[in-house]
């Protein structure tokens, strides 16, 4: 996982040494996910933190599209003997996004994706490994502090709900995040 991050934060520093046109954009944040699902609740807690990777293409001055990748992971107890349980979240998303310049510096922006959230539960029961088809919507606002770079904030809600048939019952792995991050357009 270091050396990830490591060759994350080389390549943002890299990139502005190349003379492009700034219409990629690449963002890392990091926020926390309030959950709804009362058995989520029960487990882990009222949320999670997570860590989310951004990646797009402006088509025009007002249209992008992207491919969002966060990841959270949380323990948390088992509701009748208290032992140990782990949970890690991946949802990957396709989205098309909506941007509105608010002043020289400041952007607004409004997206709507589609993807798949991908789930590992692990206990004293055993191990659930699965994925679910979902969606989002998104605002936030940037604000460019440098000719590429820019801070970014933003409000996210994710509705991926999946079955259990063996248990009878439906429940909602997404919920609302409250994300910071800083950008790069190159």
């Amino acid at each position: 996982m270091k050396k990830i991050i490591f060759v994350i934060f080389s390549f943002l520093l890299v990139i502005p040494l190349f003379p492009v046109k700034k219409k990629f954009y690449t963002a890392l944040g990091f926020g926390y996910q309030f959950k709804s699902d009362q058995y989520f609740k029960l487990v882990y807690d009222n949320g999670m933190v997570d860590y989310t990777a951004d990646l797009g293409y402006w088509f025009g001055k007002h249209i992008a599209s992207g491919i969002k990748v966060s990841y959270s992971g949380e323990k948390g107890e088992t509701v009748l003997l208290k032992s140990e349980t782990r949970l890690k979240q991946i949802p990957v998303v396709g989205y098309i996004k909506a941007g509105l310049e608010i002043g020289k510096k400041w952007q607004g922006y409004v997206s709507l994706g589609m993807g798949y959230m991908f789930f590992k539960e692990e206990s004293y029961i055993g191990t659930v490994k699965e994925s679910q088809f979902g969606w989002e919507i998104e605002s936030g606002i940037e604000f460019s502090f440098a000719k590429r770079f820019y801070f970014l904030g933003a409000a996210r809600y994710q509705s991926f709900k999946k079955t259990f048939p063996e248990m009878n019952e439906t429940h909602q792995l997404g919920g609302t995040d409250i994300r910071l991050g800083l950008g790069i357009r190159y």
